[in-house]
């Protein structure tokens, strides 16, 4: 049996779809940004410790644009989803 493996929503120009709560409607827009951005952890083993975090910008259908967390436990939280 093969296993499915989704397609990546951190590409710029992907075309994604999330609900942000469960009350919300699913809504729809495109990836403009992804960037890594080095963040300090809440409880750090050094005083200089520092993680990468993803951060994504997705432009919806009016032009708002929407900044999120872009690691995968965020994601899922969300159910983003890619677009095909």
């Amino acid at each position: 049996m093969r296993k499915f493996i989704a397609p990546s929503v951190d590409v710029v120009g992907k075309m994604v779809s999330f609900r942000p709560s469960k009350n919300s409607d699913i809504l729809f827009g495109e990836v403009v940004k992804v960037r890594m951005d080095l963040v300090k952890p809440t409880n750090p083993d050094y005083p200089s410790q520092r993680e990468y975090h993803k951060t994504i910008s997705v432009e919806l259908g009016d032009g708002r644009i929407l900044n999120m967390s872009g690691d995968h436990e965020d994601l899922k939280k969300v159910r983003m989803i890619a677009e095909s």
